[in-house]
């Protein structure tokens, strides 16, 4: 399976993977999971009173010209390295480097209020309005396996970018999600049940309108509702 993963590499000479969230969720956890399979270089988007996006250019920069001295040496295709930055906010305007895919986690905003005042919000909204974002993942339950699906859309992005028109017949992701629709039909249960896979605070407001609203182009949109 992550051989795809060795031919987007080849193809694109570099995979970077951005993973933005709303302020005082600790997935800590999550990064460290989505990173083993990918054995992805992690860089933080360090923030003391400003976003440093000088350190953080300077950083990824490093990493893409070790990658290239690599690919110029004929050095094994596994030997270069993804990337996974992750922060709050990443404006393609400021970056010296072009994102793959970035993902977004957030809160509905009823809960981020409960923390965090007015302000706060319009301006974590505002740092948003400039990203470039291929799925927003909306948490409304804790009882949630995300990594699963964070997992999977990484996956079906490298698909699609490496299988072209073949995607549908050769993709892990959508045979996968196939046959969970499938076996849908045959079953009494109208949702699947996931396991929680990370450490946040209890959160039991299934009624509160997303942070964000999930109002990308993707065809197979997840809900992520309990």
């Amino acid at each position: 399976m992550y051989n795809v993963y060795e031919a987007f590499l080849y193809k694109n000479k570099q995979f970077i993977f951005a993973l933005s969230f709303t302020p005082g969720l600790d997935i800590k956890k999550i990064i460290n999971d989505i990173s083993l399979p990918f054995n992805f270089v992690l860089i933080k988007l360090e923030k003391n009173n400003d976003i440093n996006y000088t350190k953080l250019n300077k950083d990824v920069n490093i990493i893409l010209e070790e990658n290239e001295l690599k690919i110029n040496s004929n050095t094994p295709i596994h030997h270069i390295k993804g990337i996974l930055i992750y922060g709050i906010s990443f404006p393609p305007k400021l970056l010296q480097f072009k994102i793959d895919i970035h993902l977004h986690i957030s809160l509905s905003k009823n809960i981020y209020l409960k923390y965090n005042n007015d302000d706060l919000y319009n301006h974590y909204l505002k740092l948003l309005d400039s990203n470039i974002i291929y799925k927003y993942f909306n948490i409304k339950d804790e009882d949630i396996n995300i990594n699963d699906l964070i997992f999977d859309k990484i996956i079906e992005f490298i698909e699609k970018n490496v299988y072209g028109k073949d995607y549908k017949k050769l993709s892990y992701v959508f045979n996968k999600s196939n046959s969970i629709i499938t076996n849908n039909k045959h079953s009494n249960s109208e949702s699947i049940s996931l396991s929680n896979d990370y450490d946040n605070k209890s959160i039991d407001d299934d009624d509160n309108k997303s942070i964000d609203d999930d109002d990308d182009d993707e065809d197979d949109e997840v809900e992520i509702d309990s």
